[in-house]
This record gives structure tokens, sequence and C-alpha cells, in this order.
């Protein structure tokens, strides 16, 4: 029985051949079984379980052999994309947000429910802002439901609280995520009991 401390290494085949992406994003190995079967097994980086692990059958041997090569192609294009995405995806959060204080923010939260609390915000700085708890009005529309809106400067306490903001135009909290609350629009809320 292998211990749970035991370090999991990578499964490679017998006699497999090694293929590496240019920037070591995965690695896939190439091999035929005993059988004749044409087969590869490829990793995501420095990952101990296999990506996928695939037979690639066909009547013709070289037909087999390119959709192999192809697969293993494909994935590696699939990689270099997520690469691609994750890196403009931090850019564009690394990005100062453009919040102006004064301006109030919505956030939505809940799960038998939705909860809107709204903020106002009371500092900058080119990463976070600072909040000010403030009251809001309801309207019933339906069962246990309405729309509510902010009252602007009706704080609900002295505390303020230092928020992450972003480029994208969120802000992060404990319970969702916040965002920029549209003037003159009304926010759908429910409740329980």
């Amino acid at each position: 029985m292998r211990n749970r401390f035991t370090p999991v290494s990578r499964w490679i085949p017998e006699n497999a051949i090694e293929i590496v992406h240019p920037d070591g994003l995965g690695v896939v190995y190439s091999y035929t079984d005993k059988n004749g079967k044409i087969l590869a097994v490829a990793y995501t980086g420095k990952a101990m379980k296999s990506a996928w692990h695939y037979s690639f059958s066909c009547k013709d041997i070289e037909t087999a052999k390119q959709r192999r090569a192809d697969r293993i192609k494909e994935y590696f294009t699939g990689l270099e994309m997520h690469r691609d995405a994750q890196a403009q995806y931090k850019a564009e959060r690394a990005k100062p947000h453009d919040f102006k204080v004064g301006e109030i923010i919505v956030n939505s939260w809940g799960y038998d429910q939705t909860n809107i609390d709204f903020y106002e915000i009371v500092k900058v700085s080119a990463s976070y802002v600072w909040l000010r708890e403030i009251g809001s009005s309801v309207k019933e529309t339906g069962f246990m439901s309405g729309d509510t809106w902010p009252k602007r400067g009706a704080y609900l306490n002295d505390e303020i609280t230092q928020h992450k903001a972003d480029a994208r135009g969120y802000v992060n909290f404990e319970y969702g995520c916040g965002r920029r609350y549209e003037v003159g629009k009304t926010e759908h809320c429910s409740w329980y009991a």
C-alpha cells in the first residue's frame, strides 16, 4: 500500500519518444505498444497526472501516426493559447482602475436569496478603493422580491473598508464581487422569511 506522503511520479511508457513543447508547457510521450497500437500520453507543465492518453487506431498505420502527430500539435497549440490568455488576463488585472471618490459600488450576493449592498467610494489608490456602506430603498415587486436602489450619503455606520479593484470595473468582497452602480437603475433583490 502506498503511503500518502510517497511522491508520485509520471508514468512513462517503455521505449517512448519524448516530445517536449519548446517553451516547456507540456510533454508528450509517443509510443507503440507490443500489439502495434499507436499511442501517446500527454502531461501539462509539471503535472503528475496525464492530461490525456489516447490510442490512434486506423486501418492504415501511417494514418494513425498522422492522427497522433495532429493531436500532439493541437495539444501544444491549446497550451500556448491558454498561456497567452492567462498573460492577457493578468495584464488586464494589473492595470489601474478608474473608480472615483463619490461613485457607488453595488455588491450582489447570497444563496437562497439575492442580497444587495451599496457602498460609496470615500478614497482611491491605483489598486484599491475604500468603501463606506450606505442604506437603500426597496420596492416590493413580487413574492419576497423587489427592486432596490441606493440612498447616497445615508451611511449605515462609520466603518470604512479597503477592497482590491481592477481595470475591468470589479471590486473584491468577501462575499461576491462588486461593480459600479448605474445611476437611476434598480437592482433586483429577494429575501427569505
